[in-house]
């Protein structure tokens, strides 16, 4: 087994299913959800696309509805924050069907 993290950690990131289709997403109002699990932190960052802070200050576990249109290609990063310090982020790709 691998030793425990002492930093803050993303230790899992998922999605019920990294490539919905159209249909799916429309069907739960154009967002999918995606959940994390962290380790020695404060709080998490969620960013998508690379583009900064999406939302800030969510619990070490939970999830969240990022928005979803038909066709798109949505990277989610999950960043662990402990003290201001944030730790190395974790992600997902979800491609959604046109």
């Amino acid at each position: 087994t691998q030793p425990a993290p002492t930093g803050p950690t993303v230790t899992s990131l998922s999605t019920s299913k990294k490539n919905p289709t159209c249909a799916e997403v429309t069907s739960n109002g154009n967002q999918w959800r995606v959940s994390w699990k962290a380790v020695n932190v404060d709080s998490v960052t969620l960013s998508i696309d690379g583009l900064g802070a999406y939302e800030t200050g969510l619990p070490a576990t939970g999830s969240f509805d990022i928005p979803a249109s038909c066709g798109d290609t949505q990277v989610v990063y999950i960043t662990p924050v402990k003290g201001g310090t944030s730790g190395t982020p974790k992600k997902i790709t979800i491609t959604i069907g046109s």
